[in-house]
């Protein structure tokens, strides 16, 4: 059994776009019990020691307190008792974060973004070796995330942007451009995407003044105004 799932079907609230099975309850007080005899008949049937463990399918902080200690019990039995996954020759490690480098979860989720004109002086400017990654540092191929993210932070508070995360800019980054007029299908497949649907449900948020232009549209092709 190289790796577990434990799926924690119960969310605060349910996100229309979620295609995962989960509802919008508090979890019974026997649910992560339950979890843990599952889990154990499972490394009964196998007792190979996992490599990994997901947890996901809803909130799983939605889950007291006293089942979220289950929850840790089950990933401190379940795991190898080193503090790090062997990520062979494309892992680097430190003692916060351990990055390994994979495939996308997807075949979409591998595409050419193009680069904006403007931005293209200052990664080139930026630019190192063939072995870097454009997130890197001196010492490492690879930035400490951290490190990024209290950069990320420091830029945020300078600008007076309330408190965000990065994918706030994938966010921003997808409403611009339909508000920009660029057409659903090239975002889609930028965003990387497996189907538009995904692109117009999850993050395109029309605005009151595209609302009012789409209005006035059909006033002009009613020979209205």
């Amino acid at each position: 059994m190289k790796n577990v799932y434990i799926h924690i079907p119960y969310c605060a609230s349910k996100c229309p776009y979620c295609g995962f099975a989960s509802v919008a309850a508090t979890p019974p007080g026997d649910f992560m019990a339950g979890i843990v005899r599952d889990f154990e008949a499972a490394m009964a049937r196998d007792p190979e020691t996992p490599q990994t463990l997901y947890v996901g399918g809803g909130t799983p902080t939605c889950l007291p307190p006293e089942q979220l200690s289950l929850l840790r019990n089950v990933a401190a039995a379940s795991l190898p008792p080193t503090p790090f996954v062997d990520g062979g020759k494309n892992a680097a490690a430190t003692l916060k974060t351990h990055i390994i480098t994979d495939s996308p979860k997807s075949a979409s989720s591998i595409r050419d973004i193009p680069v904006p004109a403007f931005i293209a002086p200052m990664l080139m400017h930026l630019r190192r070796d063939a072995e870097a990654y454009f997130l890197s540092t001196p010492e490492n191929p690879r930035t400490e995330p951290r490190t990024l993210q209290n950069h990320f932070k420091r830029i945020i508070k300078a600008a007076g942007i309330p408190d965000a995360n990065f994918h706030c800019l994938r966010h921003t980054f997808s409403t611009l451009c339909v508000e920009a007029d660029v057409d659903i299908k090239s975002l889609s497949e930028m965003l990387g995407h497996a189907s538009v649907t995904i692109t117009l449900n999850r993050y395109v948020h029309s605005t009151l003044a595209q609302k009012r232009e789409g209005i006035r549209k059909l006033e002009r092709y009613l020979n209205l105004t």
